[in-house]
């Protein structure tokens, strides 16, 4: 099980992918947080902040902070 620490410590050397319930995700820390569904163009976010992603980035209606518990590292 992943915690919020260890993705935010996780993201300042790598790009993180994950899954939930069936569906991939990436994040990319760039000058920004960039986070969406990986393979749907359509999905594409951006964050500032370690903490307004994990607050804001809603993902199949809950925020991420809520799931993180549920994602598989991949």
């Amino acid at each position: 099980m992943v915690t919020l620490k260890q993705l935010e410590e996780e993201l300042i050397t790598n790009d993180i992918a994950f899954s939930y319930k069936d569906k991939d995700y990436v994040i990319c820390p760039l000058e920004k947080i960039y986070v969406g569904e990986a393979g749907n163009v359509g999905d594409n976010n951006s964050f500032d902040t370690f903490e307004e992603m994990a607050n804001n980035w809603i993902i199949q209606g809950k925020a991420l902070k809520d799931i993180i518990s549920e994602i598989e590292l991949l």
